[in-house]
């Protein structure tokens, strides 16, 4: 812009650059006056400049012995660091210094390459013998498939020379989510050294960056998200999450969320949307669980995007994963109340099993921990049902198992089902650990007379023995014991 990157090169080599920028001719030449040493470095530096535009630069430091290079090694979590914002941190190096630097397109152990693949599907492959003069990036996969690792790879190398540039209005891109993130939160949401993106790019396998938007009149940054329609659209609510914590009102007014504008091509079909469900702080906090595992339970189960803006409790997906988020969601707040009952007539995301009276405690455990384990081996969502409208003899209650993914359910229905069987051998002493293991007792005296040489009165007794299943039970209760007085 403005020749900056041409006077950039000519301050770094000493070499005088000239440009003939007639837009008339179809082609351009750069003049390059100086000494041999200086114009050998300016064609150097040109040739890497350009590499930066298609793709990583490639030096090779074996070739020829360079006066002009240094070589620093930087952890791979620190590069978005150095960089800054847009490569802006490296370029006030490079103004203050009188330098030209830059990075390369793989990450340590080819992460990078690894993501740019798993966003667009096609197989990258890096020829990395150090014995060639140049390297191919070879790309596999459908037309689609390549043309979008290929833009891929050229906003990626963008990003470590400067800002990414992106033209919304060229043609219309079906892979493209774009978020205005407010100045005063891109830090928030980029995280330090870029840590908070990398980790929303790995959980929802999107590849993201801060972009210069062409005709862009908005004060506010842009964030481009690449990936499917349902990863971009989970990795935009968690940015909107962050976006709201740091400044509230911004995506959330009058209890309603306020929708992004959409650019050219980001449709996601008539079946889509994003409902919203109100929480007050206390169905917030039970809702979200610590650091968000109910939340996560919830999103699992149901298979629709559940993330929280603000007190808004947001479900994307198609109208069937939304209905279901809804309805594992009121079922989990309505049991903080008491007992759940639900009609599963003609549900398809259910499966029943039977639990003995006697083995409820032992299959649910303390405060339903038992079942909270279950929940994250299988992805399912556990609890009892009040009634099923049907008359029962009082031996069992039925346990539901909510899930979208049949195979879930079995999961959990054979882990129960085990538990069941374990709890009956033990019962019955048919094999429980607990029948074969020493049990300990802690008696403590807590009331008592004396009379004559012995001791008469009540005191606590403390049992702790293995169940048989990998946990221990504790009993205490309260006994009546007469002991032999001893002089101590």
């Amino acid at each position: 812009r403005g020749g900056s990157t041409k006077k950039k090169i000519a301050r770094v080599c000493g070499a005088e650059l000239n440009l003939d920028e007639n837009d008339n001719k179809d082609s351009q030449i750069l003049e390059i006056y100086g000494t041999e040493d200086q114009r050998r470095k300016a064609k150097d530096y040109v040739e890497f400049v350009t590499q930066q535009r298609v793709g990583p630069v490639h030096i090779d430091l074996g070739a020829n012995e360079r006066d002009d290079l240094t070589v620093v090694d930087v952890p791979e979590d620190c590069v978005g660091f150095c960089m800054g914002r847009g490569g802006g941190t490296l370029r006030q190096m490079e103004e203050e210094w009188g330098t030209l630097m830059f990075s390369f397109v793989l990450g340590r152990g080819g992460s990078t390459k690894k993501k740019i693949a798993r966003v667009c599907g096609a197989e990258l492959n890096l020829d990395e013998n150090d014995n060639k003069d140049s390297q191919i990036l070879e790309i596999y996969g459908t037309e689609d498939q390549r043309r979008k690792a290929k833009d891929y790879v050229e906003f990626v190398t963008q990003q470590r020379v400067g800002p990414v540039h992106i033209d919304l209005g060229a043609n219309e891109r079906d892979d493209l989510t774009v978020v205005d993130v407010p100045e005063d939160c891109v830090g928030f949401c980029m995280g330090r050294g870029g840590g908070t993106l990398r980790q929303m790019e790995e959980e929802w396998g999107t590849l993201m960056f801060f972009a210069q938007v062409k005709n862009n009149d908005s004060e506010m940054e842009k964030l481009c998200i690449f990936g499917s329609i349902r990863a971009r659209r989970g990795a935009e609510l968690k940015v909107m999450s962050a976006v709201e914590h740091k400044k509230n009102g911004h995506f959330v007014r009058g209890g309603e969320l306020l929708h992004p504008d959409r650019v050219p091509g980001d449709d996601a079909g008539d079946d889509w949307g994003t409902d919203c469900m109100l929480l007050d702080n206390e169905n917030f906090s039970y809702a979200l669980g610590a650091k968000g595992s109910t939340r996560r339970k919830l999103a699992t189960a149901s298979g629709c995007i559940i993330e929280y803006v603000g007190r808004l409790a947001c479900m994307c997906g198609t109208s069937a994963e939304r209905e279901r988020a809804h309805d594992y969601i009121k079922w989990l707040l309505a049991q903080r109340l008491g007992p759940v009952s639900v009609d599963i007539l003609d549900r398809d995301d259910v499966t029943c099993v039977e639990i003995p009276k006697d083995s409820v405690g032992f299959i649910t455990g303390y405060r339903g921990e038992s079942l909270r384990r279950i929940e994250e081996q299988s992805g399912s969502f556990l609890f009892t049902n009040g009634t099923d409208g049907k008359d029962r003899s009082n031996d069992s209650e039925t346990l539901l198992i909510f899930s979208h993914d049949v195979y879930n359910r079995k999961k959990a229905k054979r882990i129960i089902q085990e538990k069941i069987d374990d709890h009956k051998d033990m019962r019955r002493g048919g094999g429980g650990a607990a029948d074969t293991t020493t049990v300990t007792a802690t008696v403590a005296a807590t009331t008592g007379t004396t009379t004559g040489g012995t001791i008469e009165g009540t005191a606590i007794v403390t049992t702790t023995a293995a169940t048989g299943i990998g946990t221990t039970a504790t009993v205490t209760a309260t006994v009546t014991v007469t002991a032999t007085a001893t002089a101590a």
